[in-house]
């Protein structure tokens, strides 16, 4: 799920997991651990991996940081995971 602008959650489903799932796979083929991660984005390890593993949302801040880190264009992956949803 992606928090909007701050502290408010939307509920959302599974186009925001499929995104935040693609992106944790591109950080692991970069190579990326959880403590750079963690680091990099500027997310507590125990956060990321509670976002990671759909158990805690995630702020649109947070999911920009990641995917700039994975190299990713935002709007590519939300793209992407519209097209694997359902």
């Amino acid at each position: 799920m992606i928090s909007g602008m701050g502290r408010s959650a939307l509920e959302v489903g599974e186009t925001e997991h499929i995104a935040v799932q693609l992106v944790a796979e591109q950080l692991a083929t970069l190579g990326y651990s959880w403590r750079e991660i963690a680091t990099k984005a500027d997310i507590g390890r125990t956060r990321l991996a509670a976002i990671f593993n759909g158990e805690r949302t995630i702020t649109l801040e947070e999911f920009v940081r990641l995917c700039d880190l994975a190299r990713l264009d935002v709007r590519d992956v939300i793209s992407q995971a519209r097209g694997q949803a359902h």
